[in-house]
């Protein structure tokens, strides 16, 4: 499994009127990360969703270091096993 780090986070999607139907995704260094195009409102939400990416893994990594300590009774079944695929997904470039 190989790491690669992404730009540094946080993200933020901006739009400006003048740009028509484009969120430009941009790291915290200036970076553009991505560029989406979008005609319809749930096509807005996913550059908000990309934008929030950097945040939601590190909160699943959070989760992860503190899985250790979790009672089977007290989460999800499965919730380890998805919180683990969620960051290898994230994390790992496929061959």
């Amino acid at each position: 499994m190989s790491q690669h780090m992404h730009a540094p986070g946080p993200w933020i999607a901006r739009h400006e009127p003048d740009d028509g139907g484009e969120f430009a995704i941009q790291a915290a260094n200036g970076i553009q990360v991505a560029l989406t195009i979008w005609n319809t409102r749930s096509e807005a939400a996913n550059a908000l969703v990309i934008a929030a990416a950097p945040d939601m893994l590190a909160v699943l990594q959070e989760l992860q270091e503190s899985a250790s300590y979790w009672s089977e009774y007290d989460v999800p079944l499965g919730i380890v096993d998805r919180i683990n695929a969620a960051i290898a997904k994230a994390t790992s470039l496929s061959a």
